[in-house]
């Protein structure tokens, strides 16, 4: 899962992700002492890379949601990015 070992498209997914949630809500969820890793976050760093694209880019889970409602600009950034994620080079 590290950047290295991901082609140019899955870093260039990647990076539109984080760019577009941030860092923080990337890795993050929770506050105080409840703050732990995401599901996405840990799939990825395992390298378990469909786990990582389900909790990241699924339509209904992954990273879909600005204040708490679903919204269909994110779904197919979302979407754009999984296809990204998932084209050979």
């Amino acid at each position: 899962g590290r950047l290295s070992t991901m082609n140019p498209n899955q870093q260039a997914a990647l990076m539109s992700l984080i760019h577009n949630v941030g860092y923080d809500t990337f890795r993050f969820k929770g506050e105080g002492e409840n703050r732990t890793e995401t599901s996405a976050f840990k799939a990825l760093n395992k390298g378990d890379y469909d786990t990582f694209m389900t909790e990241a880019f699924d339509p209904n889970q992954g990273f879909v949601k600005a204040g708490g409602e679903v919204l269909g600009g994110l779904q197919r950034r979302r979407g754009a990015e999984r296809d990204l994620f998932m084209q050979d080079i």
